[in-house]
């Protein structure tokens, strides 16, 4: 039986299933994009084609981090907040490498506001990671 310290907080549950799907999708979503099940506008065809292995290599970065750091939340353990943190700052310098390289901002609004909306969203966890360090749930 958990005694009440050591039971996970709902948001630990949330972030954490969150995560997990997350992983998923992005394995779903690189297969679909390189096997062509996914159909592309011109931009974004054009997008995809300018990405280097160095892009392919910091998504699968990213999502590395952000599943190892889910899972040592789940575990309540206080290497989740360094791994949400790294896997933050990664996903910011993709970013700002894929508008210095590639033609990202014209494939649409959409995904670049769905870029910084999830790094906002990825912020908002690496503070609540931190926060949950700070007062001892993680240890």
């Amino acid at each position: 039986m958990t005694s009440p310290s050591t039971q996970r907080p709902i948001l630990v549950w949330i972030i954490s299933g969150f995560f997990f799907l997350s992983a998923g999708y992005t394995l779903y979503a690189f297969i679909s994009l390189i096997s062509g099940a996914t159909p592309l506008n011109a931009q974004q065809q054009l997008y995809v084609d300018s990405l280097t292995p160095i892009n392919y290599m910091t998504s699968i970065g990213i999502a590395a981090l952000n599943l190892s750091a889910a899972v040592m939340l789940f575990l309540l353990k206080k290497q989740a907040a360094p791994l949400f943190l790294a896997g933050f700052t990664l996903g910011i310098l993709s970013g700002v490498y894929n508008i210095a390289t590639t033609n990202w901002l014209e494939t649409g609004a959409a995904s670049v506001v769905g870029f910084f909306l999830s790094q906002l969203l990825v912020l908002a966890v690496v503070a609540y990671v931190f926060k949950l360090r700070k007062r001892g749930t993680l240890t």
